[in-house]
């Protein structure tokens, strides 16, 4: 029997394996960017699809209470009748409630409040989240919220937004003066350190890059008072912000047509 002796294949030489390296560090450069934004687009989808369901509850709210739209937040309220969920706070002897809990009812599912894209951060209180409401619309306290007809133009008017408070108005946003009214986009946090709730007057430190630079490519997703949902670049929201008379506040300002 004859043994054929074969020759040993040379295997990979050190210059080709460095070239298969370089060629696959190159497409993980070119590739993972695109991962990432491909990431980003589908948590800002679940944002849209989140607030478009808080803006059809509140519009849902607004019908069963003769089309009035629901308090941003309401203070004196007695004990003895609390909202789903309980209280968010007591004080005095009576009870504070937000909008968010008379909302929720409409779609029960917390996960709502969420932005897939907003930092986490433990909270304390039921219903915390990230997004807020217009406050020329639904209104604090003793001030009556407005009705669906005394909207000008729904399809223009903000409504709600992703958020740092759960309420915000427009002069707060161009030029915030206090301690709790902030999109993403619009600047730090002023004054506030170690609170750690997402959706009430204050914000934790853990979130001040979330309102740097807007959670979403640089922008914020808004939710329009006739229900649609856009992704605006922060600016945008600003500049309407900014807008003076006749039209001031601009999209913020129910009565504007």
């Amino acid at each position: 029997m004859l043994f054929v002796r074969q020759k040993n294949r040379p295997g990979f030489t050190l210059i080709e394996l460095l070239v298969v390296i370089a060629i696959i560090a190159i497409l993980a450069a070119i590739l993972f960017p695109v991962f990432a934004r491909a990431r980003e687009n589908a948590r800002k989808a679940s944002c849209q699809s989140n607030l478009k369901q808080l803006a059809m509850g509140i519009l849902q709210y607004a019908q069963d209470y003769d089309e009035r739209f629901p308090y941003a937040n309401r203070a004196g309220l007695p004990l003895d009748s609390p909202p789903p969920g309980g209280f968010w706070y007591q004080e005095s002897g009576a009870g504070t409630v937000f909008w968010p809990q008379l909302v929720y009812p409409y779609f029960n599912n917390l996960g709502v409040f969420t932005c897939p894209s907003g930092n986490r951060s433990n909270t304390s209180r039921p219903y915390s989240g990230h997004y807020g409401c217009n406050r020329l619309i639904m209104t604090r306290h003793d001030t009556t919220p407005i009705t669906l007809a005394e909207l000008a133009a729904p399809a223009s008017t903000l409504l709600c937004f992703d958020s740092g408070a759960y309420f915000m108005l427009p002069s707060n946003v161009t030029s915030p003066s206090g301690s709790f009214w902030y999109i993403p986009g619009t600047g730090d946090i002023l004054g506030l350190t170690g609170a750690e709730q997402l959706g009430g007057y204050v914000i934790s430190e853990a979130l001040r890059a979330d309102f740097r630079s807007g959670r979403h490519f640089h922008g914020v997703n808004i939710a329009y008072a006739d229900g649609h949902v856009k992704w605006l670049k922060t600016e945008q929201v600003i500049q309407e912000a900014r807008k003076p008379a006749p039209k001031q506040y601009g999209a913020w300002n129910p009565s504007n047509e």
